[in-house]
């Protein structure tokens, strides 16, 4: 899972991305989960006052694999969706996220 700052001013482009991706492009959408490894991805905004926040999980059994493939991607969906996460979120700072729990079975 990741958190990112929604930059002020950009909530609809983004909404407007994902709802795309959900909708009309899922198809292609679909696809590059299994070229990336990803069983499930999920993204939610969350309203805090001091501005919008974006949830990303994504399940996956190799994480490294699938931010390779999805970060040298040359598909016309990603090579987009790397744009809109550019223009609407803010560089992500690592001192912003404090992780309370992270388990995974043995």
């Amino acid at each position: 899972m990741t958190v990112r700052r929604v930059r002020p001013g950009h909530e609809q482009q983004l909404r407007d991305w994902l709802a795309e991706a959900q909708g009309p492009r899922r198809a292609e959408a679909q696809a590059t989960l299994v070229e990336e490894g990803i069983d499930h991805e999920k993204a939610a905004l969350v309203d805090t006052g001091d501005g919008l926040l974006l949830f990303y999980a994504m399940q996956s059994d190799d994480f490294e694999r699938a931010r390779k493939v999805a970060s040298t991607s040359t598909l016309p969906i990603d090579v987009e969706h790397r744009a809109h996460m550019r223009d609407c979120l803010l560089p992500f700072d690592e001192a912003d996220l404090d992780v309370v729990l992270d388990l995974a079975p043995s």
